[in-house]
């Protein structure tokens, strides 16, 4: 982890200090954790712990404020759209997009359970076109350089692009591939039937709303 670290902090130094003309702040911070990184690893035995310490503290302080770096030089720059849009919708939330589940009342009509049963349904096959369309721009974003800077990431808080990144690709490598491939199938399948069922209700609404049209434009063509 220690190594880690301070490869994520010269990386960091590097990318801040790049560019023809950085600027003061970015060239600041740049020169200032080289300069940790330096004294930690030249340090003698005795100051080596302390020096080690403040430099990794400052490298995962820095690490943390990332998105906040300058434009152009934020590890997950590409990322930001995306994170926006989560501001909104959160894919992972059981809760419902769209409907507040109420307490059903036994006096309610059957009718009237049957309409907020599809309100249901609806939201959920909502949760999983949002996921699917979420899991491909994530896929368009990773780039090269983002790759590189995932390969150095140290997720320092829950709500972190590194946490982000890994749980909707479920790229975990610790996992078991097998465990991961029936986990996989077992969530498409769950999906696959859910959409399924939202098809029928597509066609039927998709019918009524195209019978409507026709008969609203007879009354137009009586007048």
């Amino acid at each position: 982890m220690q190594e880690r670290i301070i490869y994520l902090g010269k990386h960091i130094s590097e990318e801040l200090g790049q560019g023809k003309y950085p600027d003061t702040l970015s060239r600041w911070m740049a020169h200032y954790i080289a300069q940790l990184i330096t004294q930690a690893e030249n340090s003698s035995c005795k100051k080596k712990k302390t020096l080690e310490k403040e430099c990794f503290d400052a490298i995962l302080k820095l690490w943390e404020y990332k998105s906040f770096f300058p434009d152009g030089k934020k590890p997950f720059e590409r990322f930001e759209v995306i994170f926006k849009t989560l501001e909104k919708l959160s894919p992972q939330n059981h809760n419902m997009f769209f409907y507040e589940n109420q307490q059903e009342n036994e006096t309610d009509d059957d009718l009237v359970k049957k309409s907020m049963k599809a309100i249901q349904i609806i939201d959920k096959v909502a949760r999983i076109w949002i996921e699917d369309i979420l899991i491909g721009a994530v896929e368009l974003a990773t780039d090269e350089k983002t790759k590189k800077w995932l390969n150095m990431a140290i997720s320092t808080k829950k709500r972190d692009e590194v946490n982000f990144y890994f749980k909707v690709l479920g790229s975990d490598d610790n996992d078991d591939l097998e465990s991961r491939i029936k986990e996989k199938i077992k969530y498409l399948e769950s999906c696959v039937q859910q959409l399924e069922g939202f098809r029928e209700y597509n066609e039927m609404i998709h019918s009524r709303f195209t019978n409507q049209i026709d008969l609203l434009k007879d009354i137009i063509k009586k007048k």
